[in-house]
């Protein structure tokens, strides 16, 4: 703790401290596109001499980054196509008639999709079928649009491609020297936190 004083002092630190700061400012209020802030946060990072340039533009070429990058296409065809026609089908229907119930559908239907596609665009395309649901049944939908995206979430546990998070833990492995991780390495405990999440969510519903 007594070393942690003197680091935050140095210059380097204080620059990159208010260049975080100034962009969650910016991301925050909107004031530019968050592209150009990430950019702009880059280029203030080199031009102050934190970063190199080489050091600042190394993310761009992450094979996490990549393959997120890859996952997003992926995804926009898959719904573009229909492919998941039956699940948005499946979440807005009739049957379904309480809070409670459409939280167990979600669990069990949502979660694992979001295992092998990213999360934002199965939350995206879910999100006005299920506002349409709580509009005719008359139910707040607040009751249901946050346990969908904790849905998601932990389905996004139980592989390699269900959250960025988990690949960018496999990169950080990998350049340490233990290793990548495999697609299926967070099976073993993803399922059980799935399990575990979706039965708190379900049995609480009401409350």
């Amino acid at each position: 703790m007594a070393d942690l004083l003197p680091a935050l002092l140095q210059p380097g630190a204080l620059i990159t401290l208010v260049v975080v700061a100034g962009s969650v400012v910016l991301f925050i209020s909107g004031w530019l596109a968050p592209e150009v802030t990430g950019l702009l946060a880059a280029a203030l990072l080199i031009i102050t001499g934190v970063l190199k340039p080489a050091e600042a533009l190394e993310g761009f070429g992450s094979p996490a980054l990549i393959t997120l990058m890859g996952l997003f296409a992926l995804s926009a065809g898959l719904f573009r196509s229909g492919g998941l026609d039956r699940l948005r089908a499946l979440i807005g229907s009739d049957a379904v008639r309480s809070p409670k119930r459409m939280i167990a559908l979600m669990v069990a239907a949502v979660g694992p999709v979001s295992a092998f596609v990213p999360n934002t665009p199965i939350v995206a395309s879910l999100l006005p079928v299920i506002e349409g649901w709580c509009q005719r049944r008359r139910i707040a939908p607040s009751k249901v649009l946050l346990p969908l995206s904790f849905a998601t979430v932990l389905g996004g546990t139980m592989t390699l491609l269900g959250s960025s998070v988990n690949l960018l833990a496999s990169e950080v492995s990998s350049k340490l020297g233990y290793g990548a991780f495999g697609l299926f390495s967070f099976t073993p405990i993803g399922i059980g936190v799935w399990l575990v999440g979706g039965c708190v969510m379900v049995l609480l519903a009401d409350r």
